[in-house]
């Protein structure tokens, strides 16, 4: 049988500079490829088993997969994997295939995609690449001692992710806790910077968590820990403005990601987040246009703003690194 020779690429996604931002695979299909992929894999599950196989060979985050629908340029399928599943959403693959697209289409200042979330746009804004996604739909379920968690259970959890509080109560260290049912995603609101940068997941144990609530056990599939720069001591801009070139009083808010449950340590920086945090910050800094600062080893920068019609503006750069040629 011969093999199918697909086009590939690794993008870092969030930023203009090699060896930051989050890295993506993105593979574009041709036709000709498709059709070897349909004859080579008939059902749907070997596809998608053949699609895993390559996301794991690359072993980043996510890879996606795209290819033109009919004859347009500016329309795509789009799909998106991590070494172990197919996910819904994924912001900065998006971005990825975006920054390839935009490079060989120069007439192109508009691309659509069709995907498990519903068409997402991107479009270019002044060197930026604005990715239109659904809105989130973040809900207190901790706040003031009121929470949705028994108190055993979140002293657990935050144990897990390397947040403890064994001089503190749990009201000492964070501020608010929000679930994201729509994506499945845990919003932590923490008070001090250190918490942010010493979060560190224990990915068998959160796996192996019963959060005694079926609510919880269904929806949590990923956890952000953020916090506003607003609120940061001195001692935490001091820490913070070593880790970035930006003038730390334009940034919002700072935040990371991790999802285990994806078969994702930690997401250098993740976009589908976003679509709740931006709504979170948004009301609580009274502003509309914000930015936000991934404070992983990678780093990264997001421009994010909630936008009518139930969506939210999701920009920042990209670089191509890598270009090739996967023989499989």
């Amino acid at each position: 049988m011969s093999r199918i020779n697909i086009e590939i690429f690794t993008v870092d996604a969030f930023t203009k500079s090699p060896f930051s931002g989050n890295p993506a695979g993105v593979c574009i299909l041709e036709d000709s490829e498709i059709k070897s992929i349909d004859q080579r894999f008939p059902s749907e599950e070997e596809k998608d088993n053949f699609y895993k196989l390559i996301a794991r060979e690359m072993n980043l985050s996510e890879t996606c997969f795209l290819w033109r629908v009919g004859s347009s340029f500016d329309r795509y399928k789009l799909r998106w994997f991590t070494p172990t599943v197919e996910v819904s959403l994924c912001g900065h693959a998006t971005l990825a295939c975006s920054n390839i697209l935009f490079g060989r289409l120069e007439s192109v200042d508009k691309l659509f995609f069709e995907t498990k979330s519903g068409e997402l746009t991107v479009e270019k804004d002044n060197g930026i690449l604005k990715m239109n996604f659904p809105q989130g739909d973040p809900q207190l379920v901790h706040q003031n001692g009121s929470s949705l968690f028994e108190t055993s259970t979140l002293v657990e959890l935050l144990k897990n992710i390397n947040i403890t509080c064994e001089n503190e109560t749990i009201n000492d260290i964070v501020s608010e806790i929000l679930l994201c049912r729509k994506t499945r995603k845990l919003l932590i609101i923490v008070k001090d910077f250190h918490l942010v940068l010493c979060a560190e997941p224990n990915e068998q144990a959160l796996l192996s968590m019963d959060f005694k609530n079926d609510d919880l056990n269904a929806n949590i599939r990923g956890i952000s820990v953020s916090m506003s720069v607003n609120e940061m001591s001195e001692e935490n801009k001091k820490t913070f403005t070593k880790m970035t070139t930006s003038d730390v009083n334009e940034i919002d808010y700072v935040t990371r990601y991790f999802s285990p449950w994806n078969g994702i340590k930690e997401d250098p920086v993740n976009g589908s987040s976003q679509t709740s945090m931006a709504l979170y910050y948004s009301s609580k800094l009274n502003k509309k246009k914000l930015i936000c600062f991934q404070a992983s080893k990678r780093t990264g920068i997001l421009f994010v703003e909630p936008i009518e019609g139930g969506r939210v503006s999701i920009g920042g750069n990209a670089t191509t690194i890598m270009q090739g040629k996967m023989s499989v």
